[in-house]
């Protein structure tokens, strides 16, 4: 469904305006698929992926590259770990890091990861999935300051504080900009980022 009559169903039915990434992003991004040649991303046109890629590759993807994916994924199905990261890695393989599937199975991917504390594939998955969000340019969207938040929590159980620290502030200033700097989750998450700068300034040895 396009992003302009998804919204106006919203904002009819239960008067709000979507911000989600499927509604913010532009529907080009959310669609593009992986040029064979060059990884580069392939926009959809008139002549479904017939188009030439950004650098200009002739005969970037298969025209049934969508149908393809998913009969492949579909042998992949389930909600198992295994499963969700063959499904992942199959999505990204032909479609753009911005594609709304890859996207999806990416955000399984790690709620799969952290529920069975798996931190190195979850941290992994995690700090992918903010860059493919970062692409759609959705600004200090609530979703992406979340991510962030949990993206920080991953690394600092994997014992990363430097990239704890880093999520952590970017999540309290977009989560500032979308709650409020007073609100009760950006106050817990300040007091997270306190306790890491804390840390490494023991691991310096300073007082």
């Amino acid at each position: 469904t396009p992003t302009a009559t998804r919204r106006a169903e919203l904002q009819s039915r239960y008067h709000f305006t979507c911000t989600c990434p499927a509604c913010a992003a532009p529907d080009d991004l959310l669609a593009a698929a992986r040029c064979r040649h060059c990884s580069g991303p392939v926009f959809p046109s008139a002549v479904w992926f017939r188009s030439a890629c950004a650098k200009g590759c002739a005969d970037p993807v298969s025209p049934t590259v969508l149908e393809e994916t998913d009969e492949a994924c579909a042998a992949m199905a389930g909600d198992t770990l295994t499963a969700l990261q063959a499904a992942w890695d199959c999505r990204r393989a032909a479609l753009s890091d911005t594609h709304h599937t890859a996207i999806a199975v990416a955000q399984r991917l790690l709620d799969a990861c952290t529920g069975v504390a798996r931190w190195s594939l979850a941290y992994h998955g995690g700090r992918w999935l903010y860059q493919a969000l970062d692409r759609l340019e959705l600004g200090s969207s609530p979703i992406r300051g979340v991510l962030a938040y949990k993206i920080g929590k991953i690394a600092a159980l994997e014992d990363d504080r430097r990239g704890a620290l880093q999520y952590l502030q970017t999540a309290a200033n977009m989560l500032g900009t979308t709650h409020g700097a007073g609100s009760a989750h950006v106050v817990e998450i300040k007091a997270m980022i306190g306790d890491v700068a804390a840390s490494m300034a023991v691991g310096r040895g300073e007082e």
